[in-house]
């Protein structure tokens, strides 16, 4: 069998078709016709590129089993896992020259585009080549992983790279693809973002935000901290109402009677969780107390009044 149908047959198991395989490996699609074809064969700098995309050696395109090279990528992993200690122009033209052998391998494409950011934030080397080669990598990515993990860092490394670009547009609009799950991350990127771009009330705002989904992290655990009483023989309720209370406490010191929804959840979990503490103890009246003001949290919570009303408080 010709190499040109060697390579045909690996492209097809990937299920991928020529333009797909052409762009991973930074060819155009009439070179990876003329390949299957046979009217003429991949250079010679190109053979390792293509058997380590396919994960084969170079001697199985010629029917010899492949080798493992599973040992170098990871050895170039850990050294840029170490890159504090590296100069950075030395780990992006490793990388450079890694990915020329291996130029689907989605470890050192998402190491490239971190030192890519690094290097355009500290404004180091060819910026117009450095990032034409990050958004070729990213595309690769973002096209073929099906790692979220792996999407997500990119979307966020490239938001970062774009601000470097003064791309503010392309920037937010990679911030605000991500994941809940990367609320954090999100939260960070915009005032960063905000602060590039002089928008002075949207990163006032964000700041904002990102400060209370902090709070809402705070009182969730104070909450669980109260909650950790319910596994003893004999519950210290009134210690355990005293952690419930702080949550209300913290919540209005820091925002006084403007709760926003995430804020106003978890006071309404600790004022349920004091009214079942009134039960255990047998304090009916007070328990009651607990439940009118937990169920006017709840009304509130879910009104257009919820933002104007005025928080009630039991100082006890």
């Amino acid at each position: 069998m010709s190499m040109g149908k060697i390579i045909k047959r690996l492209r097809k198991e990937k299920y991928l078709s020529q333009e797909e395989l052409a762009e991973q490996l930074n060819v155009s699609p009439q070179a990876v016709s003329k390949w299957e074809t046979d009217t003429s064969l991949p250079d010679i700098s190109q053979v390792v590129p293509l058997a380590h995309f396919f994960g084969v050696s170079t001697d199985i395109l010629f029917g010899v089993q492949g080798e493992d090279y599973s040992e170098e990528i990871a050895a170039a992993h850990e050294r840029y896992l170490k890159h504090q200690k590296w100069d950075f122009e030395i780990i992006y033209n490793e990388l450079t020259e890694l990915l020329k052998k291996y130029p689907s391998n989605h470890t050192l494409l998402l190491d490239y585009i971190h030192v890519c950011d690094t290097m355009l934030g500290n404004k180091k080397g060819n910026r117009d080549e450095i990032f034409a080669e990050a958004e070729r990598c990213a595309s690769i990515l973002l096209t073929y992983s099906h790692d979220f993990k792996v999407v997500q860092k990119t979307y966020s490394v490239m938001a970062q790279i774009y601000r470097a670009m003064k791309k503010f547009d392309k920037a937010e609009e990679y911030i605000n693809i991500l994941s809940p799950a990367w609320q954090d991350t999100q939260g960070t990127a915009l005032a960063q973002l905000y602060l590039s771009t002089r928008e002075t009330e949207k990163r006032e705002y964000q700041l904002k935000e990102n400060i209370r989904d902090l709070l809402n992290g705070l009182l969730y655990n104070i909450i669980h901290l109260g909650d950790n009483e319910s596994f003893k023989k004999s519950p210290d309720n009134e210690t355990a109402i005293k952690v419930y209370k702080k949550v209300e406490k913290i919540a209005h010191t820091v925002f006084g009677d403007d709760y926003e929804a995430p804020v106003s959840f978890q006071v309404c979990q600790s004022l349920g969780k004091i009214f079942l503490r009134y039960i255990e103890l047998k304090d009916v009246e007070i328990s009651l107390k607990y439940l009118e003001i937990f169920c006017d949290y709840v009304i509130r919570a879910n009104t257009s009044e919820y933002h104007n009303g005025k928080t009630l408080l039991f100082n006890e």
